[in-house]
């Protein structure tokens, strides 16, 4: 049995709203501070991911079967597609966002390490202790987390 458009864009509609409702859950707990929900739900999202790029893919093979298509159903399917990219987006800011903090913290916790291996060479007047200047005897470890060369 061939599935008519409706059908096809039903499955489609039903897999843009399962996507973006799991982005916007994801995104709204993130900022309130669980980064745990990003794990949560991977396994669904890699799997509802596929379907919607399966049925992404058969629709730019066959554009001609959504012609005879029901126009209310074309537009809810357009007005979900708008909502998830939006979703889509502002999950993609808050990953930046983790790595860049991420990235931040490590490079912090290396400059320290880095710092505390300097030699001291005295003390100043104010009891501050006085190392030599950065770069004199300093290992550098090169470290690179999410980045690509």
């Amino acid at each position: 049995m061939n599935p008519t458009a409706d059908d096809k864009l039903h499955s489609l509609l039903s897999l843009t709203e399962r996507l973006t409702a799991l982005l916007v859950e994801e995104n709204e707990k993130v900022g309130a501070g669980d980064r745990r929900i990003l794990r949560a739900h991977q396994a669904e999202k890699d799997q509802l991911a596929r379907q919607y790029d399966e049925e992404l893919r058969a629709i730019r093979q066959n554009p001609e079967i959504f012609k005879g298509a029901n126009p209310v159903l074309k537009e809810k399917v357009k007005s979900a597609t708008k909502r998830f990219e939006k979703a889509s987006e502002r999950h993609s800011l808050i990953a930046v966002a983790l790595l860049q903090v991420a990235d931040n913290l490590i490079k912090t916790i290396r400059d320290a390490t880095i710092e505390k291996k300097q030699p001291v060479t005295g003390y100043a007047r104010n009891g501050m202790v006085m190392r030599m200047p950065s770069g004199y005897g300093a290992q550098f470890v090169p470290i690179a987390v999410h980045q690509v060369v």
